[in-house]
């Protein structure tokens, strides 16, 4: 009776997948080559330069591909480089407790409102400019602001005045305290000191309180003092 052997296949019988990682000089192309032709559809999965940031590509496959061109890149020493675009944070920051983690930056515009003790924005004040803007870097809001005037509507006159609307509730963390200073102002009927107007944020406030400076004390403004066509222009800092 004959008996048929099938003989075992050798491993030079498979095809060998070619991977080409370039040379370590600095600054040569580097090109990864995959046997499996399926994935991004084509031989190749990419072509990548020395020191950038290499990505997946999830729409034609899970291939390891690199930028065409001004790609960011990482040094040896860890510095991040962008020649194009920009970096975006999420509209909605996702905090980090760590103290070195930048975890947010926002740009944008406010509308400055002036309050009495109240806080509200419903007392007919009539305005002839609301401007601000801000920058926020972590957690520090650098703000600027154009505030004038044309009725001062139902608000209490003898009352401290407030310029409200600021884009971020302040830190509620204790001694907190952020300010600014007018850079100019007129129309104002401060009733004595130097003239200087400052601004001073409570913890967890999203107000600025207005003092003018004397010989001894800081006093704050009054609604009266600021007049129904008063004019202010302010800037300052504050924690979030």
């Amino acid at each position: 009776m004959a008996i048929n052997v099938t003989p075992i296949p050798k491993l030079s019988d498979f095809a060998v997948p070619t991977i080409s990682f370039g040379t370590a000089a600095a600054g040569t192309a580097t090109t990864v080559i995959r046997s499996d032709a399926t994935i991004a559809g084509v031989a190749g999965a990419g072509t990548v330069v020395d020191e950038s940031i290499t990505r997946f590509n999830g729409t034609t496959g899970f291939s390891l591909q690199g930028y065409s061109s001004l790609s960011p890149t990482i040094s040896d020493a860890g510095i991040l480089t962008l020649t194009s675009g920009a970096l975006a944070f999420p509209a909605t920051a996702i905090a980090s407790t760590d103290p070195n983690t930048l975890d947010d930056y926002q740009e944008g515009v406010w509308q400055p409102e002036l309050w009495d003790s109240s806080a509200s924005s419903s007392e007919s004040q009539g305005y002839a400019v609301q401007v601000g803007f801000f920058t926020r870097i972590g957690n520090r809001v650098f703000y600027n602001f154009n505030l004038q005037m044309s009725s001062l509507g139902s608000l209490t006159t003898a009352e401290p005045a407030l310029i409200g609307g600021l884009p971020f509730t302040s830190s509620a963390a204790a001694n907190s305290h952020g300010g600014g200073n007018s850079i100019y102002h007129y129309y104002l009927n401060l009733a004595g000191g130097s003239g200087q107007v400052t601004m001073f944020v409570s913890p967890n406030a999203a107000s600025l309180n207005l003092y003018q400076n004397t010989a001894t004390n800081a006093d704050p403004v009054t609604v009266g003092e600021f007049s129904a066509d008063g004019v202010l222009f302010g800037t300052g800092q504050y924690l979030v």
